[in-house]
């Protein structure tokens, strides 16, 4: 069955992850099946270049060193993503251990907290992941937000819905956040003119 990690209410066995609840079976995230996997169930990806520095808004007095990968997607195409080697301390001159950059909202949602996605990347994903919208949301589909230009800005996974078909509880993490949370798709993301979208594989 493989190694089994729990992380909040995220349980992860091999290239497998559920979302579980108090009250709920457990929910495949469907996010990480854009990608092309290998024989040990690993997201084929490719390491480019040397580490680089890297910051975020959120933390705008910190620095973290970061290797940038390509992600093969079903298609055939790439995606870059980043993974962190944690944040440099330029006091000591060292590296030392910060979680904050590990993942994103996306990382979370399309690679089961492995890698660092930005927002611009996002597209890409969708359509060489061979994923489509849809109005008949299930859990662990991908609930996508943009904002009023049409850019998107955030993902989670859809965790409930109730009898209707709408969806009532999504499951993801934000900025730089590192524990995922499940809160109602109005409250997971600040904006209240973001548009939803919900996408399926």
């Amino acid at each position: 069955m493989g190694d089994v990690t729990a992380r909040g209410d995220v349980i992860t066995t091999g290239s497998t992850t559920f979302l579980i609840g108090p009250s709920n079976p457990p929910v495949s995230k469907r996010g990480s099946l854009a990608f092309k996997h290998d024989e040990n169930g690993n997201i084929v990806a490719r390491k480019i270049g040397d580490p680089s520095l890297a910051g975020h808004s959120g933390a705008p007095d910190d620095m973290f060193v970061v290797e940038e990968y390509e992600l093969v997607l079903q298609d055939g195409s790439t995606i870059k993503a980043t993974k962190s080697l944690e944040r440099y301390d330029a006091t000591i001159g060292n590296i030392v251990p910060d979680a904050r950059m590990d993942t994103d909202c996306h990382g979370v949602t399309f690679t089961d907290g492995e890698y660092w996605i930005n927002n611009s990347e996002v597209d890409k994903l969708l359509e060489g992941g061979d994923f489509s919208e849809t109005n008949t949301p299930q859990p662990g589909d991908v609930l996508i937000y943009r904002d009023q230009g049409g850019k998107i800005v955030h993902s989670v996974t859809v965790s409930e819905i109730d009898s209707a078909g709408n969806v009532t509880e999504v499951t993801g993490l934000d900025g730089l956040e590192t524990m995922e949370h499940s809160d109602p798709p109005d409250r997971a993301w600040p904006d209240p003119n973001a548009t939803q979208e919900v996408w399926t594989k």
